[in-house]
């Protein structure tokens, strides 16, 4: 999930021009729901395998 999803997001998000605060704004915009979505999917996830690992221990 990281390198399929979000590192390309941050790849362009650093790829916007630095000085141009409008295009970054823009690039923000753009950037900022997609990532947070995934980074809840990867949050999930990791927490899901722990259980499931916990779970495994103790059984």
């Amino acid at each position: 999930m990281t390198g399929g999803a979000n590192v390309p997001r941050n790849n362009r998000l650093a790829a916007s021009a630095e000085k141009d605060t409008a295009a970054l704004a823009a690039a923000w915009r753009e950037f900022r729901p997609g990532w947070l979505a995934w980074n809840h999917v990867r949050t999930i996830a990791s927490t899901a395998a722990c259980l499931a690992f916990v779970l495994a221990l103790a059984g």
